[in-house]
Order: C-alpha cells, then sequence, then structure tokens
C-alpha cells in the first residue's frame, strides 16, 4: 500500500527577547515556495528535505507539496505568515478514503 504524504514546512529560529516581528516580508527574502515549486527547490540539495524527498520518491510515496517557507533567525513571527503557513496545508489534505 502507497503512502500519501504531505510537505511543507516553516524555518525560522525565533529570538523571543527581541521586540521586532519577523513579518511577510522577511520571509518574501527568506523564500517562499508553494506547490510544486518547495520540492523542485529542495530536490538534491543536501538539506533534510531533500533527504525526505529522496526517500519517500523512492519509496513509491505520493507527496502533495503545500508551502515551505524560510526567514533569517529575528523575533517571533506575525500572525499573517502563520495564517499563511496554516493555510495552503488546508487546503491541500486529500479526502479520507
Amino acid at each position: 500500500m502507497s503512502k500519501t504524504v504531505l510537505f511543507g514546512g516553516l524555518y525560522h529560529e525565533t529570538h523571543t527577547f527581541l521586540a521586532d516581528k519577523t513579518g511577510m516580508a522577511q520571509f518574501e527574502d527568506g523564500g517562499i515556495r508553494i506547490g510544486q515549486a518547495a520540492l523542485d527547490q529542495n530536490r538534491g540539495n543536501g538539506s533534510p528535505s531533500a533527504g525526505f524527498i529522496d526517500y519517500a520518491e523512492k519509496a513509491g510515496w505520493r507527496v502533495l507539496p503545500t508551502i515551505q517557507m524560510a526567514a533569517q533567525p529575528a523575533g517571533k513571527v506575525t500572525d499573517d505568515v502563520v495564517d499563511l503557513f496554516q493555510a495552503l496545508p488546508r487546503r491541500s489534505r486529500p479526502p479520507h478514503q
């Protein structure tokens, strides 16, 4: 039986002692990749995500890419960033079979 897995990630080192927030502009600078672009950006680049993708493809899993976001270490992430990150996986989930 083949597996279906969602792929996504939000990469950010949060420093809670900083007053400035990390907003959408900082994630746009670091990279926001949606759908297939999230897989394409990571395939073969030596990252943990690349290892997951390689394993999943060799195992014959169906990988449903959602969103991958990254920003440099900074203050807490703003609500609009979290909202975007949470919205796409919810829409990408396959119906229960």
